[in-house]
């Protein structure tokens, strides 16, 4: 039996409304208008920066340029000219990082409705429109999550596991002692 066209209407709004609003919802962290302002101690945070420090713009990090991402725009750097985080011991959060750090993010945005939302921009853009860049990630604004991130990035980068086929040493050994 086809459902009438009042009930589709109604199962649309309901269905497709209510994604579209909770895809917004998810991708609002993924926008530079919604950067978080500076608060006091996030200025204080700021101002602990050696000034001559790198900014969060110089940071340029891998984008997929496969299918269906190739003829899509995405931006390879944070449009972002603060300075790159320090840690809580003033340490200067390491580029290889961040550069690590913002493919995730942009492959969290990508997952959570970002390929979708760059699909719909691609007529615009070739319409000729200017669009801001579509993905965005506030580092200072997300600062206690990105440095439990570094903590956990430097552990397992600073410390290599040895490889076992490397570290193994034969006791029926050619080598000779004897220095004679």
């Amino acid at each position: 039996m086809p459902i009438t066209e009042k009930a589709e209407t109604w199962y649309n709004y309901y269905s497709i409304e209510g994604n579209q609003i909770r895809a917004k919802e998810l991708l609002d962290p993924f926008r530079k208008e919604n950067k978080k302002q500076f608060d006091i101690l996030l200025q204080q945070e700021y101002e602990c920066v050696y000034p001559t420090a790198r900014r969060i713009c110089s940071i340029h990090y891998e984008v997929p340029d496969q299918d269906p991402f190739e003829d899509l725009e995405i931006n390879t750097h944070l449009q972002d000219s603060r300075l790159i985080p320090v840690t809580q011991a003033g340490d200067t959060i390491s580029r290889d990082f961040l550069k690590h750090y913002l493919e995730e993010r942009l492959g969290e945005y990508l997952a959570l409705g970002g390929l979708k939302e760059l699909l719909d921009r691609r007529a615009l853009i070739l319409a000729g429109q200017q669009l801001p860049a579509p993905f965005y990630w506030d580092l200072w604004g997300n600062l206690e999550h990105l440095r439990g991130a570094y903590a956990w990035w430097l552990a397992a980068h600073t410390f290599d596991a040895p490889d076992d086929e490397e570290q193994e040493v034969e006791s029926d050994s050619d080598i000779s002692w004897d220095t004679v």
